[in-house]
Order: C-alpha cells, then structure tokens, then sequence
C-alpha cells in the first residue's frame, strides 16, 4: 500500500501541495477518494479517504523519525551504512503529505537527542591521552531496518495477476480439451445413429419384400381354392341330377 501510495503522488503531484494547490477541492478529493479505493483493495487494512491522509502522514512520520534515529545511531557507531541512503530516499518519495509542526510539550520517544559535536582542541587532547576505541559492527541495526521496510505492493500485485493468467490459461485449457471430447463423442453418435437408420432401412425392405412375396402366395392360394370351389360346385349339379 506504500508503495502504491508513492507511486501515486509522483503521478499527481498536486496532492504533494495540500492547500497551495492551484486544482479545486473537490478534483482532490476525487484523487483521494480514488487513492483510497485503491489502497482498500490492495493487502492490509480498510479505511476512508480523511482516516488514510492521516495513517500515510503517521507512515511519513515515521519514515522520518527512523531515518534520524538510523542517521545518530551510525554517526555513534562511527558507520556509514548503505540502509540509510535507502532510508532517506523512502522518506523523499513518501513526503507528499504536509505534516503539522509538533508541540513542544510533545517529545518523541524514538528522536534521539542530538549529538554534540567535541571543540577540535578537546578532540585532538582526548586523542593523545586516550587509547583509540573500536567500534564493533552493528548488524541489528541493519537487520531491523530491512525487518522494518515496507515490502514494495507492486510485485504482490503482479504475482497476483501472473498467477490469474495462468490460472485463465489453464481454465481455457481444459474447456477446450472438454469441447474437442464433446465434439468426439458427438461425430460418434452421430456415427451410430447413422449405422442404426441403415440396418433399420435393410430391415424395412426385407420386410416389404417378404410381404410382396407372401401376397403373391396367397393371391394364388386365393385363385386355386376359387377354381377348387367351382370344380366342386359342378360335382354338386351332376350328383342331384
């Protein structure tokens, strides 16, 4: 959400201005409530336009306030570690947002206090007479910067969608292997109904044909009981006579 958030005022720099910006109220508000929209769908909390200009300025604040707790911890340890022109660079491109000047009364429990520098004549007596001190390496204090860097959104966002292609592609994969079986299974069917409608027309023509042949039989059954009928009617008038 960060790192959206960052990408987002390089491309609107108006929100940068707040108040001295020459777009009208309303036209900001839209690219908040646009920025929010976004934010909300990204990973992590859900909240509204006015409470989101409040957390990025909480999240500025805070990008400062370890950048100068970093910047006196090295300058203690006698170290220049590369984290802290990383630090700064966050703290540069997450600054769109004005924050109000803290109250006196109020201190910070994370701003160290600042480190005063030694006169060059207390420097170089304290030299003389003191052994010079090594300083070991501090590893935590990079190991909690790295741990306490926001993770950049925009390479979840695109593992995200590299895995919905994919997944659309495998998607597309097997309704189309579903389709070309459909298609198989049809042309067999289709195959089959064809052979029955076959077999079934054979069937009706050796049908047709046994009863052609069987009217033939009993046309001459017919004829042949006709002239025995006669033959027998003639019997019949010759024995009354």
């Amino acid at each position: 959400q960060l790192h959206y958030y960052t990408m987002f005022c390089k491309q609107h720099p108006e929100l940068q201005r707040g108040k001295r910006s020459s777009t009208n109220p309303q036209a900001l508000q839209m690219l908040w409530s646009e920025l929010a929209e976004t934010l909300n769908a990204l990973r992590g909390p859900t909240r509204t336009a006015t409470k989101w200009k409040k957390t990025l300025m909480h999240w500025k604040n805070q990008l400062r306030s370890r950048a100068r707790k970093f910047k006196a911890d090295a300058k203690i340890a006698g170290i220049d570690h590369p984290k802290l022109s990383i630090l700064k660079f966050e703290y540069i491109t997450t600054d769109p947002v004005p924050s109000p000047a803290p109250s006196p009364s109020r201190v910070s429990a994370s701003d160290p206090a600042p480190a005063l520098a030694p006169s060059p004549s207390k420097t170089a007596t304290s030299s003389a007479t003191s052994p010079p001190i090594r300083h070991s390496p501090t590893p935590s204090i990079s190991t909690s910067i790295v741990s306490e860097a926001p993770k950049p959104a925009g390479v979840k966002m695109l593992g995200a969608v590299l895995k919905k292609i994919d997944a659309n592609k495998r998607r597309e994969e097997q309704v189309i292997a579903l389709q070309q079986k459909i298609l198989e299974q049809n042309e067999q069917l289709t195959g089959v109904l064809k052979q029955m409608a076959r077999e079934r027309r054979k069937e009706q023509q050796r049908v047709a044909k046994q009863n052609h042949q069987m009217t033939k039989v009993l046309s001459q059954v017919t004829k042949a009981l006709t002239a025995t009928t006669i033959v027998l009617n003639k019997l019949e008038k010759k024995l009354n006579k």
